[in-house]
């Protein structure tokens, strides 16, 4: 990223977040705003994924992703709200995985369909499967929007200060990693320091800052693990775009990309943090 794309990231923490931040705090019956909006998430983020393999002749039908997509999010949320239980919920997503297997198996060329098929479901754990589970989380978590909001703080952190140390430290020196070769070392370093540091003294200072009494070792350790899986997110999705020819997962914002680019380490990091924070509290 160059200096010239600092501005619209400076539009979206001014802009976005506060909204991110409302919606996840104002709390309506049955988490329909917050519901709404990571299913809007969903709809963005899985077109922009379908569109991205079209570059590489990967042809997903998109309708069927997107039916598909929508169908997985709906189903958890309804029995997020215990409106249907876990057996009938595995399976019909076992049925809509079965569907899938069989719409790419009668295609004509089958090895372009193998790998259309790989894709397909990849897509799911990428992105429906994160959303859903957040979804899951929020509406079943205590506390769960101060928990979201912890989380925030340490993937921004580390997206914001890995951002600012690789673009105004220099000389800059490359990570040489083949997935994301314009990543640099200490833009590396800012993510691992200041996404875990900030947290952390936020943590010390702040009296109940997880809401849950989970010892400070322990909140160092969730903090530490979800920076390292936020940036692997990036990287991740770094490699994708590689493989897709392709610059950003969308042109939509100027200096950001698309969805997928802005919430890209927030799909990979939160499975782990909400998983290391059930395992702290059993």
């Amino acid at each position: 990223m160059s200096e010239s794309n600092l501005l619209p990231r400076i539009f979206v923490i001014i802009v976005a977040i506060p909204l991110v931040l409302l919606i996840i705090f104002l709390q309506i019956p049955y988490s329909i705003l917050f519901a709404l909006f990571l299913l809007l998430l969903c709809i963005l983020s899985s077109n922009e994924y379908v569109d991205l393999l079209l570059n590489v002749d990967h042809d997903l039908n998109k309708i069927v992703f997107m039916i598909q997509a929508i169908l997985i999010y709906l189903l958890t949320y309804l029995y997020s709200l215990n409106i249907i239980n876990l057996f009938p919920f595995f399976i019909i997503v076992l049925f809509i995985v079965m569907l899938t297997t069989i719409f790419y198996l009668f295609k004509k060329e089958i090895a372009l369909s193998f790998q259309n098929l790989v894709f397909h479901i990849y897509g799911f754990f990428y992105i429906v499967f994160p959303l859903s589970f957040a979804l899951w989380f929020y509406i079943n978590f205590k506390y769960s929007a101060a928990l979201f909001l912890i989380f925030l703080i340490i993937v921004w952190s580390s997206n914001i200060f890995g951002y600012l140390f690789g673009l105004f430290w220099l000389p800059r020196k490359s990570l040489n990693l083949p997935v994301s070769p314009n990543k640099s070392l200490k833009g590396f370093i800012g993510a691992i320091l200041f996404g875990t540091l900030i947290p952390f003294l936020l943590n010390l200072f702040i009296k109940d800052f997880f809401k849950l009494n989970i010892g400070n070792l322990n909140s160092f350790i969730l903090i530490f693990i979800t920076n390292i899986f936020s940036i692997i997110g990036d990287l991740l999705e770094s490699g994708l775009k590689r493989f897709c020819k392709a610059k950003d997962s969308s042109n939509k914002f100027k200096g950001f990309g698309g969805i997928l680019d802005m919430i890209d380490s927030i799909l990979f990091a939160f499975p782990f943090f909400a998983l290391i924070l059930l395992f702290f509290l059993k």
